[in-house]
């Protein structure tokens, strides 16, 4: 599975993830002797993906570093979609097979990282906070 940012595959991910939660409150009463009482309450999700550096994706249809930091920056929300992959490298995109699990929604990114070590790949990593609900098709 794969993270898209609208159509774009997040460029060279080694590792993509999608966290959904699901928040309780409280409805403990006297009643309720020694034991917590809860109720669901709000859902949220978040995504996130660690990937590979590539400044030069001329051609691919990936997200590069440049789309992602112009997203964040602008402060709006980005379409995503955390679904199995079709097609050929580089150019994939999210499958629209019937029983293939797929999410999608609009997030906001919270965080951008990059990392350039010493005699190693440069990396970067991505987070988003979901707004609104995550869809499952």
């Amino acid at each position: 599975m794969m993270l898209f940012v609208a159509t774009k595959p997040v460029a060279f991910s080694t590792a993509a993830k999608l966290d959904i939660s699901l928040k309780t409150r409280d409805i403990g009463s006297k009643d309720s002797g020694y034991w917590d009482e809860k109720a669901p309450s709000k859902m949220s999700w978040t995504a996130s993906s660690d990937a590979l550096m590539c400044d030069d994706l001329t051609g691919t249809g990936n997200s590069t570093i440049a789309d992602l930091y112009t997203a964040m920056e602008a402060r709006t929300p980005v379409a995503l979609v955390f679904a199995t992959k079709t097609g050929t490298s580089p150019d994939y995109t999210a499958s629209a097979v019937a029983g293939k699990t797929k999410f999608s929604g609009s997030g906001y990114i919270t965080s951008l990282s990059l990392s350039a070590p010493d005699n190693d790949s440069a990396t970067y990593s991505i987070s988003f906070e979901g707004t609104g609900a995550l869809v499952m098709a």
